[in-house]
């Protein structure tokens, strides 16, 4: 597992940077705290990943190993995201702060008309070690952005009300609406095919 947080106390340390200096100083102070971020996490999922490579992904006695580093691989990014968001609140850009990773496969990004997303299917050996808590039928892999090299924060999409015993269809093709359900970590290694580049 990670060892402790990488920033304590975030959340207080950045509404106490907003609330003691300029806009303009804080948006600075808190970018200097995102990179300090990206850094950690970097070392984080480099880790994190040369562990999944050492689990062999058909062997279903380490189903709960993976699905363990996928969790641990969200967590270690939630202190990011919280600074990302509270900078995007702040009226700044962080796309440009984003570091740039290598990867098979273009994950989505924020584009001024919107996202782009990037769907995939995923291997068998995947499938099963998505946390133990993902019914995998019906359900889909939305690439969101690269955590690090070959290894992406992905979105586990379902039909929606599917988690309340219940489908909704719209419009008079019954199309199914799909919606989040939770979020995870997938690997190129992970994904069998790309099935669908949107904008």
């Amino acid at each position: 597992m990670t060892e402790g947080l990488s920033q304590p106390n975030l959340k207080l340390t950045l509404e106490n940077i907003k609330a003691n200096y300029p806009k303009d100083v804080a948006i600075t102070m808190i970018t200097g705290m995102l990179q300090q971020e990206y850094a950690w996490l970097e070392a984080t999922i480099k880790g994190i990943r040369d562990r999944y490579l050492t689990l062999n992904v058909d062997n279903p006695a380490n189903e709960r190993d993976i699905a363990d580093l996928r969790l641990e691989a969200v967590e270690a990014y939630q202190p990011a995201y919280s600074i990302e968001f509270c900078l995007t609140e702040m009226g700044a850009d962080v796309r440009r702060l984003m570091p740039e990773y290598e990867g098979d496969l273009e994950a989505s990004s924020v584009q001024e008309r919107g996202w782009e997303l990037s769907f995939v299917g995923l291997k068998e050996g995947a499938m099963r070690s998505l946390g133990g808590h993902c019914n995998v039928i019906g359900e889909i892999i939305m690439l969101e952005r690269k955590l690090y090299h070959h290894t992406y924060l992905a979105a586990v999409m379902q039909p929606a009300g599917a988690d309340k015993g219940s489908v909704t269809a719209s419009g008079p093709s019954e199309e199914v609406m799909m919606e989040f359900h939770f979020s995870t970590v997938v690997f190129d290694e992970d994904i069998n095919a790309l099935v669908e580049n949107q904008g």
